[in-house]
């Protein structure tokens, strides 16, 4: 992020399949299993631009989405805001996980639904010397 202008924002964020939290929630080998984890065991999700909605902090987060080692167009719907000297950033988007070759698991004989909603929060603080920023998993903003 270059002088503190979200829409310069860049980079990825990849995080293991294993530490997805689904509802209903699954267990670590079901994970592994339907998100293809013994292939790709990470999720990765490449920002490749940022742009602003509005005033009061509404943004579209563009990127590429990569689960089960296929790579796919996203978007997001966020909002930033800032408090101190941190930036941050939430989003959802929907996504047919058949899309990436993901087919969803049985519950109760049931197949569940392909369409998900995925969701991030992210905290970015400037690196000291540097016109970067770093990527905090923090779930506490009150700090």
């Amino acid at each position: 992020m270059r002088g503190g202008d979200l829409t310069s924002l860049r980079g990825d964020v990849r995080f293991p399949v294993a530490s997805l939290e689904t509802e209903p929630s699954m267990r670590p080998r079901e994970l592994a299993e339907v998100f293809g984890a013994d292939r790709s065991p990470d999720i990765v999700f490449e920002v490749d631009s940022v742009s602003q909605r509005n005033h009061v902090g509404e943004c579209i987060v563009h990127g590429l989405l990569t689960m089960n080692g296929v790579t796919r167009p996203v978007a997001f719907l966020g909002r930033t805001r800032t408090k101190g000297d941190r930036v941050i950033t939430e989003g959802t988007t929907r996504v047919d996980l058949r899309q990436w070759r993901i087919h969803p698991p049985r519950r109760l004989g049931l197949r569940m639904s392909p369409e998900i909603s995925l969701s991030f929060r992210a905290e970015f603080r400037r690196r000291p010397g540097h016109q970067t920023a770093l990527a905090r998993p923090d779930l506490d903003d009150s700090r």
